[in-house]
């Protein structure tokens, strides 16, 4: 049977995305106790809704953008409780070597790392939370992988959108709807030839 045919819900596609997700713990050295790994639809532009949605509860909650050209420029305008950058803003060629620190001793660290995602070892323990479209490295479009902190899981905004929620998400195995499970099986074969 192709990978086309199967059911999201099958134990063939639970098998391709548990191994998806270990090979990408593996590949990155994502500890399972405090990092949630999601695959999600659409594309990292959705994480510049999805963030503020799920990170900032309160109005009192504040949020630091370093804005170093077009992406980050796209995220800021959506939020306005962390510092977020692109790590690596193709368009203006302005990658980062070492990553910030939030000023706010209590801020996070959010990261877009579309365009360098897997291309190097990144400390995830520095991140709250690390999203990248798998089109730029590891997959086709239409795949968003976003590691998240697991003690930020469950603080989202009361009107945040259900395909938003990480809470929902993580609590699915990223399967609360139909995944793009042939993405997925690409990420995976891709992680798995970088494990090798």
């Amino acid at each position: 049977m192709s990978v086309m045919e199967m059911s999201h819900r099958g134990k063939e596609f639970t098998s391709i995305i548990d191994k998806a997700e270990a090979d990408l713990r593996s590949l990155l050295n994502i500890p399972v106790d405090e990092f949630a790994v999601l695959f999600l639809q659409g594309d990292a532009t959705s994480q510049f809704s999805a963030v503020p949605l799920n990170l900032c509860s309160s109005p009192h909650d504040y949020v630091d953008y370093l804005v170093t050209g077009s992406w980050d420029d796209k995220a800021a305008k959506e939020a306005v409780k962390y510092l977020h950058i692109c790590a690596n803003e193709m368009i203006y060629g302005i990658e980062f070597k070492d990553y910030p620190t939030p000023l706010n001793e209590e801020g996070l660290l959010v990261a877009d790392m579309s365009s360098n995602f897997c291309s190097k070892l990144v400390d995830v323990s520095k991140f709250g939370v690390i999203y990248a479209g798998a089109q730029k490295n590891v997959g086709p479009a239409r795949v968003t992988i976003t590691i998240v902190r697991r003690d930020l899981i469950g603080k989202s905004q009361k009107n945040t959108p259900v395909m938003l929620d990480y809470k929902i998400h993580a609590e699915n195995k990223s399967l609360y709807n139909t995944p793009p499970w042939f993405g997925i099986y690409m990420c995976g074969l891709v992680f798995e030839d970088l494990l090798q």
